[in-house]
Formats: structure tokens, sequence, C-alpha cells
């Protein structure tokens, strides 16, 4: 599997190269220019997680010749941003679930809304938080489901349905165990949507997780995202 290809999996795409929807996800724009990429370090960084089996990164296939297909991306415009971001996910954060969430908004839409704007013309775009806030949001150092207090009032706020899934994923049981072992494991464990909820009126997903010690009821908002402005990012 090719690196290239391998970014769009870890943005929670549903085929290679395609959204869900069979279209090509809209370009993110570079970050600063400060930004520097390692592409070895990078690299192995994704390999320690793939080793660990950590959610999406399971699933990779990285190959000898990937810090040459880094250093491809970020002379093409089109994927330059999404491996800058990959980068700072990969290389601020510790926590698998906390990656996950990084990761997953990767394949976000760029338009969001405000949190007071519940217009039909903007229904369908998740809420959107200033970037460097977002990024501050999304450390939250979850390792288990009995460190997850949420309800339909206060859900843990994500961007992305596929994140969800795969965030559910990374997450054990007290006694070390992955209830939901991938992202069709947690689709599974999805009981439906119970209507708008969170500080923003957003439409809630409820997930029942079944561990030896007792079942989870976990609510998620998949429409918080960061606002498309990224290239502030320091």
């Amino acid at each position: 599997m090719r690196f290239v290809v391998s970014l769009n999996v870890l943005a929670g795409l549903a085929a290679c190269g395609s959204t869900s929807s069979g279209t090509q996800p809209n370009p993110l724009p570079p970050l600063a220019a400060e930004h520097k990429v390692d592409a070895d370090a990078m690299c192995k960084r994704i390999q320690k997680l793939h080793d660990e089996k950590c959610g999406l990164f399971g699933d990779m296939e990285l190959r000898a010749t990937c810090p040459e297909e880094v250093k491809g991306t970020l002379t093409d415009p089109r994927l330059r941003g999404m491996t800058e971001q990959m980068d700072l996910c990969t290389s601020e954060l510790s926590v698998c679930s906390d990656i996950a969430a990084c990761v997953g908004q990767l394949e976000g839409n760029t338009e969001t809304r405000d949190c007071t704007d519940h217009s039909e013309r903007e229904q369908g775009n998740p809420v959107g938080l200033p970037y460097a806030e977002w990024r501050t949001a999304m450390k939250r150092g979850f390792l288990k489901y009995s460190q997850l207090h949420s309800s339909r009032e206060k859900p843990i706020e994500l961007c992305g349905v596929s994140t969800e899934n795969w965030w559910l994923s990374t997450l054990q049981c007290e006694d070390g165990s992955h209830p939901l072992s991938n992202n069709s494991a947690a689709e599974q464990a999805r009981l439906g949507n119970v209507g708008s909820g969170g500080r923003c009126g957003s439409s809630i997903d409820h997930y029942e997780v079944r561990c030896p010690e007792q079942v989870y009821e976990v609510f998620l908002d998949s429409y918080v995202c960061p606002e498309p402005q990224v290239n502030s990012a320091t």
C-alpha cells in the first residue's frame, strides 16, 4: 500500500483514495512555512502506532519507501496539508485515542457553521472551533471507557462519524480488553441517533459498549471540527 493511500485510510475514508460518497476529499491548506516534517521520524511514529494496534493505524501497511513517499506528498499541493496535519497529530499527542481524534479531522468538511446557526442551509455542516482551541480540546488522555462521562446534553465532541468509530475502538475495558476492536465493531455498537443535543444542538449518536465490568452508555457529537483556517497553527 502506498503511503499516499495510507493517508486517506488514516483520515477514516471508506475506500482508498475516496470518501464514503465516492468523491475526493478537499485538500487541506499547508501549515505555516516554518513547520518542517521529518519524513523518517514520521514514518517511525506511524509504524510504532501500527505495531501497537492503535485504532485505525492498525490497518496500515507501510513499506520501506515510506520516507520517500512522505517527501513526495510534501511536493504535491493536494497532499501537503494533510501530511503536515498528520505529522502534528502523531508528534504532538501520545495517547492513542487523542491521536485518532486528531487524525479523524483530516476528512472533515471544509465548511463549518457557528454554534448558534441552526438554519436549514447550514444544518449539515459541523460547528467550527478556532484551530488552536480545537487542538487543545482534543487532548483528553482517555484510555478506558470508565473514564468517559457523557450524556445527550453533554456528549463527547469529535469531528466525523468515522472518527467516532475509530476513537471508540482505541479504548479499553478495566481488564485491558478492547470490546470494539475496529471501525466495524464500533459501528455495530451504535444504537442510533437520539436527536439534537450538546452545546450546539447537533445530532447526537448513542453507543452501547459491553465490558466485563459493566455496560457503558456513550454519547458522541461528531459535529465539532476545526475551522478551515488551519494554516494559522503553530
